[in-house]
């Protein structure tokens, strides 16, 4: 019977048994299969975790390294970073990956948090327009193009995981120009903007 192949885990089990493993070729690899099933009952898991994944680290320092832990543990790690582990649901893992990295609690309220958090919601140059004090100092607008945001309420909703605590966030969905110029707004502008008409400013 051909040797089976197991797991890194299943592998260094399975060497440690020592002389119980004498006949297991004979007996048609009983030992090994058993080794290998721990693994796959989750013990692989562990074992990536407990393994330094980078030369001169201590072991279980993997789980908290948010480019080498596994996937599964992702939302736990989010946690850890005062993520709200929601923001991950219908993310890729590397998304996922970008998105705690790119919105760790320390920083959540801040603009940078905010565009980490829209982001992988977008499409083609991910483009984000924020005019902080819109009108007022509570109020905060951030715009993204009609082309790039595939679904508006996922993005929105992003957004406001991260959004200041008092703070009115108007999200806008939209390819017209917007040029801020304290309290006035060129938007929708039908001609150059050197050209534009009382009419395209608000």
């Amino acid at each position: 019977m051909t040797r089976p192949a197991g797991s890194q885990f299943a592998e260094d089990l399975y060497e440690a048994q020592g002389a119980w493993a004498y006949d297991d070729h004979n007996q048609g690899w009983a030992l090994l299969h058993l080794c290998i099933a721990f693994g796959i009952a989750g013990f692989d898991l562990v074992d990536q975790v407990a393994r330094p994944a980078v030369e001169d680290r201590g072991p279980w320092e993997t789980l908290l390294d948010i480019d080498n832990t596994p996937a599964v543990f992702l939302p736990w790690v989010a946690q850890c970073v005062g993520v709200d582990p929601g923001g991950l649901v219908g993310l890729t893992e590397f998304q996922q990956r970008d998105f705690i990295r790119d919105t760790a609690g320390w920083r959540r309220g801040t603009p940078a948090a905010m565009l980490g958090a829209v982001k992988p919601y977008l499409t083609g140059t991910q483009q984000v327009r924020m005019i902080e004090r819109d009108e007022s100092a509570y109020r905060l607008t951030v715009i993204t193009r009609t082309s790039e945001t595939p679904d508006p309420a996922a993005a929105e909703r992003a957004l406001r995981t991260q959004k200041p605590a008092g703070i009115v966030l108007n999200y806008i969905v939209s390819d017209a120009p917007i040029i801020d110029e304290g309290p006035l707004t060129i938007d929708d502008v039908t001609a150059t903007i050197a050209d534009a008409t009382v009419a395209d400013v608000t």
